[in-house]
This record gives structure tokens, C-alpha cells and sequence, in this order.
């Protein structure tokens, strides 16, 4: 995609309206620095997925701004729909998202090299009950996570675990079936159905 200013003003309005429409009120996406207007529109889309629990109406809402862009092409071969579901995905269950991987480290792309309070909250959830703690560390090692990684090996989790976090993250930990969408047993197997629902 060229860096025309044509092009950069559209990737622009679609970011803003995704933020207008699905995202806080109270957020200031105007004040972070952003590399460029792609970046701002994949993590606002990311972030929209993840606030919205990978509803499919919002989901396929999105979508249809992106198919109305002149650069609907070029917004399929940025990926960015498959992207913020599979961010998403992750994100919003870490324990099936490590149980599906060899080594952490394998989600570190499909995250963006980051994490959220609430990321690292529902990791060091899972490190202290004793589950995938060798690939939590690959995982924060790879994406520069050394001091979290070193204090996981530690048993230092307080910390990580204090105020509304340490509840967010033990629900992202116990997620039953029940508090998935449609029922889905897991995220994995929403996200493929998702997929095909948005291919149809």
C-alpha cells in the first residue's frame, strides 16, 4: 500500500470511526504516537475485537466499513480482520491459546511483541497455579518481558495480581463454556467459525 496522502487520510477516517463507534468515550487515541495511520487502524481494530469478545456482528460491522474503502484491496492483503481475530483469540484466553503451542514464543507475532496489564495479569495467574510456565517464559522472554519473566521464576507475582487485575485475569483463566459466544467450547473454534461466517 502506497504512503500517498490520499491513502494515508483514508486509513485515518477508517481508524477514527472504528474508535467513534466501538471503542471508550474516554480513551485518547489522538494523543498516542502512533508509527503511521495503518498501525493506529490494525490496533484499533485489535482493540475493538478484544473489547467486543469477538462479536460477530462487530465483527462483520468492521468488515463492511473496510469493504466500502476505496482501499478495500488493499486492506484484505493487510490481513487486518484476520490479525485482530487472532489477537483477540489470545488474548481473551491465554490458557487454551498456550495449551495450542510447543513454545511461548509462537504467540509473540500474532500479539504484536506486547501486553496489556490485563495480559500479563492473566499470565502470572497461570504461572502461579503451575500451568505452562516454561512457554509463559519463552513467551515474555521473546517479547522483551525479562524483568516479568525473571520475577514469574521467582514466585514474585504480587505485584501483577493487585487491584481489578488479578480478577480479570482468574476469569480469563476459569473461562467456562458457558461465558463464551454462542457456547463455543473454546475460542479456537469460534475464531475458525468466525472466519468462515466472514468468507460466506
Amino acid at each position: 500500500m502506497d504512503n500517498s496522502p490520499e491513502n494515508r487520510a483514508e486509513l485515518l477516517r477508517l481508524a477514527q470511526k472504528i474508535e467513534k463507534e466501538f471503542l471508550p468515550e474516554n480513551e485518547d487515541f489522538e494523543g498516542y504516537k502512533y508509527p503511521n495511520e495503518l498501525y493506529r487502524l490494525q490496533d484499533s481494530t485489535k482493540y475493538c475485537f478484544r473489547l467486543h469478545r469477538l462479536d460477530l456482528n462487530v465483527i462483520k460491522s468492521v468488515q463492511a466499513l473496510f469493504d466500502s474503502s476505496f482501499l478495500n484491496y488493499e486492506l484484505r492483503q493487510q490481513n487486518i480482520i484476520g490479525m485482530a481475530v487472532d489477537d483477540a483469540t489470545i488474548r481473551l484466553n491465554w490458557a487454551d491459546a498456550l495449551q495450542r503451542v510447543t513454545k511461548g514464543y509462537k504467540l509473540s507475532s500474532a500479539i504484536g511483541y506486547g501486553l496489556t496489564g490485563e495480559d500479563i495479569a492473566a499470565l502470572a495467574a497461570l504461572h502461579k497455579k503451575n500451568r505452562y510456565r516454561k512457554k509463559i517464559e519463552d513467551l515474555l522472554e521473546d517479547i522483551n518481558y525479562h524483568t516479568e519473566s525473571e520475577d514469574f521464576s521467582q514466585g514474585r507475582y504480587e505485584k501483577y495480581l493487585i487491584s481489578q487485575k488479578a480478577e480479570q485475569a482468574q476469569e480469563l483463566c476459569d473461562e467456562s463454556e458457558d461465558d463464551l459466544p454462542q457456547g463455543y467450547r473454546s475460542l479456537l473454534s469460534y475464531q475458525s467459525r468466525l472466519r468462515k461466517a466472514l468468507s460466506a
